[in-house]
């Protein structure tokens, strides 16, 4: 299983709040943007921290929009190009924060 459902049946989705303020302060706002709005999509407006009720909320989302979904994996990979080189330009812009001497 890969892409939004990998992303949310792992344990990473368990971060997945979290992880749209990650990309944000890497400048990944477009993708952030998107994975917020996937998020408020799930029951309750979040997906859950535990990994088995947000596979339930996730084929609750599935059988009501499976389009949507389809359309949220196509804007992320539309996406992909705003992560090129994002770490290694993060990494550059705070390098005193990784610093030795810090």
């Amino acid at each position: 299983m890969q892409g939004i459902e990998g992303f949310y049946d792992s344990d990473v989705g368990d971060y997945a709040a979290e992880t749209v303020e990650t990309l944000r302060s890497i400048g990944a706002h477009r993708t952030a943007e998107i994975l917020l709005e996937l998020n408020h999509a799930f029951s309750g407006g979040a997906p859950d921290h535990d990994r088995e009720r947000r596979r339930v909320q996730l084929d609750e989302l599935r059988a009501q929009q499976s389009a949507p979904l389809d359309d949220y994996e196509q804007q992320l990979r539309a996406a992909v190009d705003e992560l090129d080189g994002l770490p290694e330009r993060y990494l550059f812009a705070h390098q005193h924060k990784f610093s030795s001497d810090a």
